[in-house]
């Protein structure tokens, strides 16, 4: 079986597929037996998108030359 072209081979569903299994078993195990905190899974995948959009509109502006600016030599 050929997963290279597939969805589980691409490295940018890493973080998020970790961060929801980091949020089941930390609410499965931790929360019940230990009385750590709950997680709540929307506020963890909303934080992680919304640092990617911050980072995908910073490189946008790097990779766009300001038009109109003068250089000083």
């Amino acid at each position: 079986m050929n997963l290279t072209g597939g969805a589980i081979a691409q490295p940018r569903l890493l973080v998020p597929v970790v961060l929801v299994m980091i949020y089941n078993r930390w609410n499965e195990i931790l929360v019940p037996d230990y009385g750590f905190m709950h997680f709540e899974l929307i506020p963890m995948l909303v934080g992680f998108f919304t640092y990617k959009i911050a980072t995908f509109i910073q490189a946008i502006e790097d990779a766009i030359p300001s038009v109109g600016k003068k250089t000083k030599l």
